[in-house]
């Protein structure tokens, strides 16, 4: 997405640039001492469950 747009939720991960959620070992060397948790959007019953983030700590 441009620098400036707000980010779109429910199109993730295909609207982020890799196309992908960042890996926990990506999100552990950036934020190595501190609780990383990015949560799912909330989905229909009848959609398959959203994917949830976490780096090794919040693990």
């Amino acid at each position: 997405m441009p620098i400036g747009d707000p980010p779109n939720y429910t199109e993730m991960p295909q609207s982020l640039i890799e196309g992908r959620c960042p890996t926990r070992w990506e999100l552990d060397a950036v934020l190595p001492d501190n609780t990383v948790y990015i949560r799912g959007i909330w989905t229909p019953w009848d959609v398959p469950p959203s994917v949830s983030i976490a780096n090794s700590i919040a693990l």
